[in-house]
């Protein structure tokens, strides 16, 4: 639930800026209250990280001390359903994907399109031992 909403919102900021809509993200999540299926738990606290910053990047921020503490464990819950089970989980790696992509400083898969590019357009790389901009000499493609 956190990330769909942490995404809702800051898309609803983005239109918010774009469109000057007066947005007033406490008062939309309270009405979520009033009988939407989103209800929960969470739905205070959401309430209270925008009313402590209106600007907040991402509702993730706010809660990034329980995500930090659980990631180890849904990166194990989904180990085990992957080698357990032959369910289908897209939503759940989406989710983990996300959430992994928000709290990880350096990621492979940005590395990897990085070099990519490089290949294809010698657009050039940066890297992680070393300051400045690199281009490798790569053969040349067929």
């Amino acid at each position: 639930m956190l990330r769909k909403n942490a995404q809702m919102f800051h898309c609803l900021q983005v239109l918010d800026k774009e469109f000057e809509f007066g947005l007033n993200l406490p008062a939309t999540i309270a009405t979520f209250r009033a009988g939407c299926i989103l209800q929960g738990y969470l739905l205070q606290p959401m309430t209270k990280a925008y009313e402590a910053d209106a600007n907040l990047c991402s509702l993730m921020v706010a809660f990034e001390p329980e995500i930090t503490a659980n990631l180890p464990r849904f990166r194990r819950l989904m180990g085990t359903v992957m080698a357990k089970t032959n369910a289908s989980c897209p939503v759940i790696a989406a989710s983990f994907g996300y959430i992994n992509t928000m709290t990880t400083k350096n990621l492979a898969a940005g590395q990897c399109v990085a070099l990519q590019r490089d290949v294809f357009g010698r657009h050039g790389f940066k890297r992680m031992d070393k300051e400045g901009d690199f281009n490798a000499k790569w053969p040349e493609l067929q």
